[in-house]
């Protein structure tokens, strides 16, 4: 565990963020809300976004005695870019913030792009969480029926971007500049595009956060938020075998699996190797693939997933 006096030394805060020094050298930002003496919550937010996004739950959190903490992810907001990251990387800087600031068993709730990242917790933080929760949550976009439902601009922008995400995302830059300048303008836009339910919510306090939370995200320029968007689309894919069972599955299509099995092997790479923190005995939590069926910038709940770890 870390001394206060270690953690002291390490936080810095700088304009409304605060930065805590990891091991390394890299700086973590984050930002917190809700109440300062309640039970803790690391908040992850989606894409693009930053530690702002947290404060959708403030006024919940103090109600019902939560500690809301909300980190960025690296080269967005404050945070320091780090190369070759993963999502476990993420995992492993949730731990850091957990350790500096001396909390005990938390939860993990993972909005739309930060499903993805709450999922690596259950799977990498088995010794200090209590629950893990996925809200919105952004899925595989590969398999059939993945995008069915969503405006043809956003399947546009999917398709650029599991192709090219530092293309995609430098046309987001200008966007950004202009969620900035002229969040009103912007909104009227976003809100244009969005279902009924998303329009109302957005008409309001909560459409200036989400103005400023997605042009904090680009407060670095457009390379982190390229690379959180590649890890956001992996080379992964969904396939779906008709009229098989449980083990006619691999009885009857076993040549089909081995050679995509083999395809993947060589086309995406694997997870470094890592020290295992956990005691003996604690299980290893798989990570689920998720099948995502809509999503219209986080505004239905898409898949909810909370587990006791």
């Amino acid at each position: 565990m870390v001394s206060r006096e270690v953690c002291a030394r390490n936080v810095a805060v700088v304009d409304d963020a605060t930065k805590l020094r990891l091991p390394g050298g890299r700086r973590l930002g984050y930002a917190e809300c809700g109440d300062p003496n309640g039970r803790a919550l690391v908040y992850l937010h989606g894409f693009p976004g930053s530690r702002l996004a947290g404060r959708v739950l403030d006024e919940t959190a103090r109600a019902r005695g939560v500690r809301v903490l909300a980190p960025e992810r690296p080269g967005l907001g404050v945070s320091s870019p780090q190369s070759d990251r993963t999502l476990l990387d993420t995992a492993r800087d949730v731990r850091a913030l957990a350790e500096a600031l001396q909390i005990g068993p938390f939860a993990v709730l993972g909005e739309s792009g930060g499903g993805p990242y709450a999922l690596a917790c259950a799977h990498e933080l088995a010794d200090c969480l209590d629950s893990v929760a996925v809200v919105c949550g952004l899925g595989p976009i590969g398999c059939p029926g993945a995008t069915d439902g969503i405006a043809l601009k956003e399947r546009i922008g999917y398709a650029v971007a599991t192709r090219a995400p530092l293309l995609a995302c430098h046309t987001l830059v200008p966007v950004a500049a202009w969620a900035r300048r002229r969040p009103r303008q912007f909104l009227r836009v976003t809100r244009w595009q969005l279902g009924e339910a998303d329009r109302e919510v957005l008409n309001g306090p909560l459409g200036d956060l989400v103005a400023a939370d997605f042009a904090e995200a680009f407060r670095q320029g457009s390379r982190g938020v390229a690379q959180d968007l590649a890890l956001l689309f992996p080379s992964s894919r969904l396939r779906v075998y008709e009229q098989h069972g449980h083990f006619s599955l691999l009885a009857r299509s076993a040549l089909d699996i081995l050679e995509g099995t083999l395809v993947l092997r060589e086309t995406v790479p694997a997870f470094p190797p890592r020290s295992d923190s956990r005691p003996p005995g604690t299980p290893r939590l798989p990570m689920p693939c998720l099948r995502r069926r809509r999503h219209r910038f986080g505004a239905a709940a898409l898949f909810s997933y909370c587990r006791r770890v």
